[in-house]
């Protein structure tokens, strides 16, 4: 009995527990940025040259998600800016699991 009492218990907690522990992320290939299209509230989405890139047309950076901050956002964006302004290679760090591409790091190769 106490045995099916642990075990309901761990499943509930499982359960209610955030996604965020099953997420997985990775650093995308390096890809020179086609364009930058503003969404809204600073977030914005890259678009690589040669999509898709590691299975994702574009990357999305949304303030607020997988740890965005708005200072986050900008700075992403500035990166991503004078990457693409002068077609060098940049990749991002995303979440690699739900077909989002949510990113929260950048990364140029000078």
């Amino acid at each position: 009995m106490v045995k099916g009492i642990n075990f309901l218990v761990v499943s509930i907690l499982f359960l209610i527990s955030p996604l965020d522990i099953w997420a997985t992320e990775s650093w995308s290939d390096y890809f020179v940025i086609d364009h930058i299209e503003p969404i809204n509230e600073g977030s914005f989405a890259v678009y690589p040259q040669n999509a898709p890139v590691n299975g994702c047309s574009f990357f999305r950076v949304y303030i607020n998600t997988s740890g965005v901050t708005a200072d986050g956002a900008k700075t992403i964006l500035s990166t991503a800016l004078a990457a693409g302004a002068q077609k060098l290679p940049f990749r991002l760090y995303f979440e690699d699991v739900s077909g989002y591409c949510y990113s929260k790091y950048s990364d140029v190769d000078f």
